[in-house]
């Protein structure tokens, strides 16, 4: 095949497959961000401290939301039966 042929045929496989493109937008990841909403400020170190010893401990506050009254803890929790070759 001549040289002129082969740019012939090239420059109608070019004219004839070539697809118009649109240019290229950018576009950010971020447009369709959503924000968190904001958290509450956490009450004073004082009061929640205050409020978890009313409740009965850390895990208090679930038996209060369950309509439970908290339980209070003795002084000493009873340990006997927890170990074992302890003394009745």
């Amino acid at each position: 095949m001549s040289p002129l042929c082969r740019a012939s045929v090239l420059a109608l496989l070019l004219t004839t497959f070539t697809v118009a493109a649109e240019p290229a937008v950018y576009r950010s990841t971020f447009d369709s961000y959503l924000r968190w909403p904001a958290e509450p400020t956490p009450p004073a170190w004082r009061t929640a401290n205050d409020e978890m010893g009313r409740l009965g401990g850390h895990a208090g506050h679930l038996k209060h939301a369950a309509g439970e009254q908290p339980a209070r803890q003795s002084a000493q929790p009873d340990h006997k039966g927890h170990h074992p070759g302890s003394r009745p």
